[in-house]
């Protein structure tokens, strides 16, 4: 049994047996085996390695971090090959606290559709959390404290080639007695806040020093730009000097370039494989280029601009598409070219998989070389990273391959991000790892082992893509609420920590074709003709939201301030990027460095107890406060919707807060200061709000459609040097003396 302590309790595990089943029709139970021998590492963790029946051994290692126990499954053989078609983590082992089983046990559900992430076990005052590091879980509690946790990997175990089934964790908690605000799943926040704990140990990604700034060239039409003209190359440079004078340090670059790819040559359902790769997609996965060969002279020019303004781009890249494709000896294809099912219009031909040909992302083999390709094409090009869509999962038919279930399509595409999270894995710095199409429902254990941030807005960016809960004449606005609304589903419903939590600024514009250019005819590189939206080089390059960009920039700082994902910027057209006034310059740059100066306060960002789901006539918003108790940090706070809303938030335990000790001198005070806003006639350096202690009830009114940042400090009244005037602007002098009165007439 394992033996974990929390406070004077503690927790057995009985029974802590496993289960394998193979080929889907033997079974074997580690209770049923000879007795393992037992080994220890350097760190004193133990492993026990099981003999089984034939040719098969198991491994199972045990380890202690972060307050969990974790438990790894290791399964080899020596002669033959098998598909393990279910892992059984915990065979009906039984929780006992001090000898009691739990009065109850709750399972956390994905919200996207896939199986169980966790189970919930809870006693009077104490919870534990049984959970293992993928979405397809089966947890299922039994009578008397029992549990069972399995899934279904249908993934190959051979010679040389072991089956490792993912992590399991167990951990105590004391339960906090608040339940989560519906709509989220009835959790206590304790449950919660543990499960969002063990995710952010599994972090692949070394720790940044500051936070991801990436500007997502498409959300600019850079499609529409061809660099491969003098013309095109001059726009996408504005682009460049725009990020970087905003503070920018990346752009997903991804403009067409006819010197090296076409349209035509596409093999992708949605006609975009031209712009792939900084261009050189096409040729790539055809097998006439690869990374170390010469790059074309109108790339060259660009990579070279990208490093004179200290802006790394980032290659938008397909990692189904059938690369290398017949390129072999006889015409023959790499392991992991398969008939896809996505694009074929024949639902017979999609039921026998004989659609067009597409890699498979549980190959082994393109575990090792889409990786390795692209941290070479880095290395040449300079790319910061790699932005991923069209990332389906190409399973195959039935009867196929052992290896084409969703979860070894999941778990293959999580291996092959996992090797781009070492620390310099991108031109000898770390790599943005910028994932779309359908991430959002991969869970909290994909965007922790495999990516930069979750999916930015949980659909295509497009306004037409995702319904608005309020109306309003600023696309900024509703971007932002759509926003906050994402940011609290992955926070809340998928445990994502803030480090993996996106924070979406400023809209994509339409890719709709605008009037003024139906009749645009097609250019190079775009033969589909005029009318399309991509032929159209000039259309909708005005687009920057100068009157609703600021509550959608404090949107995305308060709540995904880790990752800050920037979009429509004025920079194409050359009117707009010279009209771009300097106050909203600093003002950007403000806040970028703020979430840079602030990385310990986004780390701890969470909902707001007294708020709910972000929805129509409701204000939302975020504490960031110090994990201390002091109950200082930030506080960013919104209303939608058009009538001015009411913020009350008691300044308590639910809070985070902790009132000091009478013995401790302190006098408690907390100074409220208003420190930013999306009203653009309030004063830029911010006013003190209210003097209040922990313990108070913090009320205040959010302006309508409006965004408030504010931030809580200590308040020592023996250090002020002028008078502390509250609600006055920053600076602002104190009223003026009224003038003495004229003497009295003789």
């Amino acid at each position: 049994s394992l033996v974990l302590l929390a406070t004077a309790s503690v927790l057995n595990v009985e029974g802590d047996a496993f289960a394998l089943s193979l080929n889907g029709t033997s079974t074997i139970l580690s209770s049923s085996l000879p007795v393992p021998t037992r080994t220890f590492d350097a760190h004193g963790q133990p492993t026990y390695r099981y003999s089984a029946a034939g040719d098969l051994t198991v491994h199972v290692a045990y380890s202690v971090t972060d307050a969990f126990v974790s438990k790894q499954l290791t399964v080899s053989s020596a002669r033959h090959a098998h598909n393990v078609t279910n892992v059984t983590l915990f065979a009906g082992a039984r929780l006992l606290l001090d000898g009691a089983a739990p009065a109850e046990s709750v399972v956390a559900r994905s919200p996207a559709g896939l199986r169980d992430f966790a189970l919930f076990a809870r006693w009077s005052t104490t919870g534990a959390l049984i959970t293992a590091r993928n979405p397809f879980l089966t947890a299922t509690p039994h009578g008397g404290g029992g549990v069972t946790l399995s899934y279904e990997p249908m993934m190959p175990v051979a010679p040389a080639a072991p089956f490792s089934a993912d992590r399991a964790h167990i951990g105590l908690h004391l339960l906090t007695q608040r339940k989560m605000a519906p709509p989220a799943q009835p959790l206590d926040e304790a449950e919660h806040a543990a499960m969002q704990r063990c995710v952010r140990a599994a972090i692949a990604a070394p720790q940044r020093a500051s936070s991801v700034k990436i500007n997502v060239g498409w959300c600019e039409n850079d499609f529409q730009i061809d660099i491969s003209t003098a013309a095109g190359r001059a726009e996408y440079k504005r682009i460049i000097d725009r990020a970087a004078s905003l503070g920018i340090e990346s752009i997903l670059f991804a403009p067409r370039n006819s010197d090296v790819s076409s349209i035509g040559n596409g093999t992708d359902a949605w006609g975009w494989e031209q712009v792939l790769w900084f261009g050189m997609g096409e040729r790539l996965r055809m097998g006439l280029w690869a990374p170390g060969d010469p790059l074309p002279a109108s790339l060259t020019e660009m990579l070279d601009y990208f490093r004179l303004r200290g802006v790394r781009p980032v290659a938008y890249v397909y990692p189904i598409l059938a690369f290398l494709a017949g390129t072999l000896p006889g015409g023959a294809s790499p392991p992991w070219v398969v008939h896809g099912t996505y694009s074929s219009s024949d639902l017979a031909t999609k039921r026998l998989g004989l659609g067009p040909m597409r890699s498979d992302l549980a190959s082994p083999a393109l575990q090792q070389w889409l990786p390795k390709t692209m941290r070479r094409f880095a290395d040449q090009t300079g790319a910061g990273g790699f932005s991923f869509d069209y990332t389906y999962f190409e399973q195959g038919s039935p009867g196929g391959r052992p290896w084409r279930s969703q979860y070894a399509q999941w778990s293959g595409w999580r291996a092959i991000l996992a090797a781009l999270q070492q620390p310099k894995a991108c031109a000898g710095r770390q790599c943005v790892v910028d994932n779309r199409q359908a991430n959002h429902a991969w869970g909290p254990w994909m965007w922790a082992e495999g990516g930069t941030y979750a999916e930015p807005l949980q659909s295509d960016e497009q306004p037409g893509s995702w319904m608005f809960y309020e109306a309003d004449l600023k696309t900024d606005r509703l971007s932002a609420n759509r926003q906050r609304e994402t940011a609290w589903s992955y926070r809340v419903q998928s445990f994502a920590p803030a480090e993996v939590v996106p924070g979406f600024a400023l809209h994509q514009t339409d890719r709709d074709v605008s009037p003024a250019q139906k009749n645009v005819t097609a250019g190079p590189g775009c033969p589909r003709g005029g009318g399309t939206g991509r032929c159209a080089e000039l259309s909708r390059r005005r687009d920057f939201d100068l009157l609703g960009y600021r509550y959608s920039l404090l949107s995305a700082v308060g709540t995904g301030g880790a990752n800050l994902v920037l979009n429509m910027l004025p920079a194409r057209d050359e009117g707009e990027f010279a009209a771009f006034p300097a106050e909203d310059v600093a003002f950007f740059r403000q806040w970028l460095e703020w979430a840079d100066r602030s990385r310990d306060l986004v780390a701890s960002t969470r909902v707001l107890p007294s708020t709910s789901r972000p929805a129509a006539g409701s204000l939302d918003g975020v504490s960031l406060l110090r994990q201390d108790g002091s109950c200082t940090g930030a506080i960013f706070a919104f209303s939608p919707t058009a009538t001015p809303l009411n913020l009350s938030l008691a300044l308590d335990a639910s809070l985070g807060c902790s009132p000091p000790h009478p013995s401790s001198g302190v006098p408690g005070l907390l100074l409220l200061r208003q420190i930013g806003s999306s009203d653009r006639s309030e004063p830029a350096g911010g006013w003190a709000r209210q003097l209040l202690r922990a313990g108070d009830a913090l009320a205040l009114t959010v302006p309508p459609t409006t965004a408030l940042a504010l931030e809580l400090e200590p308040f020592d009244g023996a250090s002020l040097v002028a008078p502390l005037v509250l609600g006055a602007a920053a600076g602002a002098a104190a009223p003026a003396p009224a003038p003495a009165p004229a003497p009295a007439p003789a």
